[in-house]
């Protein structure tokens, strides 16, 4: 059986403040909850956390990056009289300044596919109201010497089971969903998933992971699954994707707890306050883990007295792909070389 070593980083970029607060508020008292947000979002300065980001990945160098949390914050003023918008000012756009920063460092990565999910306007108080866009992203690695990694056609997919909050007094759909790729060496496919399944709903996120079984994990060739679970080993979650025959790559080859969740709001704790594992890559079929460490949870991860890169810590695996000489794939695509 032919094989291909494959390197792959997760991680959750962190919206940069804790919206929760701005659900099931008094409409009210809406306008100042959002400020609050946006001034920590403005703390929590996305393009000095992109440095460490990007350094991290430079030193890991993986064949894909999976990330959540991927935002675009922008600001616009409504005019009166029910006019259109005035033009939007873009403040963060952590997709843009990642990608920079890597390319500053040399790194050529590119977005192969992405899963845009949220996209709300909220009032703000004193100042123009806020929009929030959140993605999923996948990342490709472009210009290994000798690559002959290819990759399939992306798709993405939004869940249609998702959480429904108050917002501004009225029904708010907290949509989620997943993005994924094939990478193919030779003719036969691997399968690479990302997703974040819901936080806020016990009941709601099996309903999500029903829907990736059944939906793009429903694929005969190799899978790697990876994302921001919200769930902890040996919950529901991790159970039913055990018994759908994945394996969990820190369970193979981590040391140690392999916590991945849990720094403050603000980024600033001096001591890292990580304690939950719900960052995982899950692997089915013939693949061989490897290795599999964390990145940006240790004091050396972050700027001296400075913030930590996310409050979530990168999960890094590298694995060995066994494929089958021959694998029915339906719906082929056509295939791009990465380059």
């Amino acid at each position: 059986m032919p094989e291909f070593p494959l390197s792959i980083l997760n991680w959750n970029l962190y919206l940069g403040a804790d919206v929760s607060r701005v659900l099931g508020a008094d409409p009210a008292l809406l306008p100042n909850k959002v400020s609050a947000a946006r001034e920590i979002v403005n703390a929590t300065n996305f393009r000095s956390r992109a440095k460490t980001i990007a350094a991290a990945i430079y030193r890991e160098q993986p064949d894909v990056v999976a990330l959540q949390e991927v935002c675009r914050w922008s600001s616009l003023y409504r005019l009166p009289l029910e006019e259109e918008f005035a033009p939007e000012v873009v403040e963060h756009d952590f997709l843009e300044i990642l990608l920079d920063e890597l390319k500053a460092r040399g790194e050529r990565y590119f977005t192969a596919a992405r899963s845009r999910g949220i996209d709300v306007l909220l009032p703000a108080a004193h100042g123009p109201d806020i929009r929030l866009e959140d993605s999923l992203v996948l990342l490709l690695r472009s210009g290994q010497a000798g690559s002959k990694l290819k990759w399939r056609k992306p798709r993405t997919g939004r869940f249609t089971s998702n959480l429904r909050v108050t917002l501004d007094g009225e029904a708010f759909e907290i949509n989620r969903g997943w993005a994924s790729v094939d990478l193919l060496s030779g003719e036969q496919p691997v399968r690479i998933i990302t997703t974040h399944l819901e936080y806020f709903s016990s009941a709601v996120q099996p309903a999500q992971l029903v829907e990736i079984l059944n939906g793009p994990a429903s694929v005969p060739s190799p899978v790697i699954l990876t994302g921001d679970f919200n769930a902890r080993p040996g919950s529901p979650t991790w159970q039913t994707l055990k018994s759908s025959g994945c394996s969990d790559a820190w369970e193979v080859a981590g040391d140690g707890p392999g916590y991945t969740a849990g720094q403050q709001e603000n980024l600033r704790n001096v001591e890292s306050t990580l304690s939950e594992r719900i960052d995982w890559i899950m692997c089915r079929g013939p693949v061989r883990v490897l290795q599999t460490s964390l990145v940006g949870g240790k004091d050396t991860d972050r700027p001296s007295g400075g913030m930590w890169p996310s409050d979530h810590a990168g999960i890094s695996a590298k694995v060995s792909v066994g494929l089958p000489e021959r694998i029915t794939v339906h719906q082929p695509d056509e295939l791009i070389e990465v380059a």
